[in-house]
């Protein structure tokens, strides 16, 4: 009977995992309340937690989790002022690293970021620039270097703004120009079609759900601490709510962290195992 137990408890270790899928945003630097702040945002009323303050003074333009699940953000303080590449933990919210001001070219000036996104195929970091730095090319497309913040220009989408930038699970790579969504060309940035929103708001920071592909974003002007959903074929949008914690400028989903799924039995599935084990019994006690 002892035997049985341990292959029990073995086989309830061996069960199938379960998907967890959380909402991260940061903070901007705009916001009223928590700039440069990390939140958690709760996907069905809007509502976000503060996890900490790591950016001061400024705030958080980019979010993006990578594949392995380092959590990087870019910031800017202020219009006239540059990007620096960070690393958070998605954990605490503390600060673990700052990587660099984020750089057009390795020996190029320094620039601003509005967005970041992560391509699912292939794991690269990617980045709209925003009109923050003061040169006027808002709009460009970029990759950056998670381990050097220096940023490799893919194209102009030509919309000359920066933002909100977000990869479907499928590829495809969705931008914000106000009241619109483009769909980007990730090899050069062309616009290759736009939809319009719906309810005609525009909209700033911008995240995918890897178990659906459905869009959420955060409204560009007050009242800015709105989340909503965004079906990304048809540009049709829900409000979810608001964060009651300030204006995220971008948002990003975590990978999925497996945690163990414990199944509940219906009445005649108990009523089977209770008979199988003991049936089990009684064949272990004549043997004794």
């Amino acid at each position: 009977m002892k035997r049985i137990l341990i292959v029990l408890g073995a086989a309830l270790l061996a069960l199938p995992l379960a998907a967890q899928e959380q909402l991260y945003g940061g903070i901007g630097r705009g916001s009223a309340i928590n700039p440069g702040a990390l939140v958690v945002i709760d996907q069905t009323t809007g509502i976000a937690t503060v996890l900490a303050d790591p950016i001061d003074p400024g705030g958080l333009t980019g979010l993006a989790f990578l594949p392995d699940g380092r959590l990087f953000g870019t910031t800017i303080e202020g219009f006239g002022t540059t990007s620096t590449l960070v690393q958070l933990d998605p954990d605490t919210g503390a600060l673990i690293a700052v990587v660099g001001p984020v750089t057009a070219g390795a020996m190029g000036p320094a620039i601003s970021i509005a967005d970041l996104a992560v391509q699912p195929s292939t794991g690269l970091l990617f980045a709209i620039r925003a009109n923050a730095d003061g040169a006027g090319l808002g709009g460009e497309l970029y990759t950056i270097d998670p381990t050097t913040a220096v940023a490799t220009l893919i194209g102009d989408t030509g919309t000359g703004v920066g933002l909100g930038l977000a990869f479907t699970p499928d590829g495809m790579l969705y931008h914000t120009s106000g009241s619109q969504l483009d769909v980007l060309n990730p090899a050069d940035a062309s616009v290759i079609t736009t939809i319009p929103f719906s309810l005609g708001i525009s909209i700033d920071g911008l995240a995918s759900r890897p178990s659906d592909g459905i869009l959420f974003g955060t409204r560009t002007f007050p009242p800015s601490e709105e989340i909503y959903t965004i079906v990304p074929a048809t540009g049709v949008m829900t409000l979810v709510g608001s964060t009651l914690a300030g204006h995220p400028s971008d948002l990003a989903f975590r990978p999925i962290q497996p945690i163990i799924e414990i199944p509940t039995l219906s009445h005649a599935g108990l009523l089977l195992l209770v008979l199988v084990l003991a049936g089990l019994g009684v064949v272990a006690m004549r043997r004794l």
